[in-house]
Parts: structure tokens; C-alpha cells; sequence
């Protein structure tokens, strides 16, 4: 007899191999479902990777962008005092 929760059980007398493969089975259904969802985390990081790399991408166009636009302004207020100082100098 076997006590579960202050009233005695009786032990069921069931062979132990259909229990068994009962949890073999329950076994075998976790783990195709642990596959498959490791599968679509794996297809997931793969997709972020894409769009990360597309904005890395973008990022990089951008920022040469912004440097290039900034050496040409640079370049003309140089060329503008340039100008107004051989003016000056005449």
C-alpha cells in the first residue's frame, strides 16, 4: 500500500513496460518539438542577421555620406576665405 496524501493507495499492479514506453513516446514528442523550435530559432538568426547587415550597410552609406558632405563645406569656407584674403592682399 502506498500513502498519498494521508489516505492509503493501493499499489496498481500494471507491468512496467507500458509505462515505459509511454514516457518514451512522451520523450520522443518533446524532442521533435525541442527540433523544431530550435530550427526556427536557428531560420531567426539567420533573418536578424540579414536585416542587420542591410542596416550595417545603410549605416556605413550614411556616414560616408555625412563625412564627404562635411569636407566639401570645409572645403568651400576654405576657398571663400582663401578668396577674400587675395582680395584683401591686393
Amino acid at each position: 500500500m502506498q500513502e498519498r496524501y494521508g489516505k492509503m493507495q493501493p499499489m496498481t499492479a500494471q507491468p512496467w513496460e507500458p509505462r515505459v514506453s509511454r514516457l518514451e513516446g512522451a520523450f520522443e514528442q518533446l524532442d521533435k518539438r525541442l527540433g523544431s523550435i530550435e530550427g526556427a530559432l536557428r531560420d531567426l538568426r539567420r533573418e536578424m542577421n540579414q536585416h542587420f547587415d542591410r542596416v550595417d550597410s545603410r549605416f556605413n552609406q550614411l556616414l560616408a555620406t555625412m563625412i564627404t558632405s562635411r569636407l566639401v563645406i570645409i572645403g568651400i569656407v576654405i576657398g571663400f576665405f582663401e578668396s577674400i584674403r587675395s582680395h584683401l592682399a591686393r
